[in-house]
């Protein structure tokens, strides 16, 4: 499985997405700055808790506000064996 980091905040710098990622493990992780806000329109994002699970084939397969680890882990588990 491959996963994207993508920060909503248009004006937040490449550089505090790094280290937010260090200070949760998430070293690894590949992420982007939403700059012009199309991710957040294409997906409808309303909150910056949202957290969407996309799979292989582009389909939205889990859409949570603020959700749990365990929500998170349970949702990329499913959409990795699809």
């Amino acid at each position: 499985a491959r996963f994207l980091a993508v920060d909503m905040v248009p004006g937040e710098r490449a550089a505090d997405v790094r280290r937010f990622l260090g200070q949760i493990g998430g070293n690894s992780l590949a992420a982007v700055v939403d700059t012009d806000g199309a991710l957040t329109s294409r997906y409808a994002v309303s909150s910056l808790t949202t957290v969407i699970v996309i799979d292989a084939s582009g389909r939205v397969t889990y859409r949570g506000q603020a959700p749990s680890t365990d929500q998170i882990l349970a949702a990329l588990g499913t959409s990795a064996s699809r």
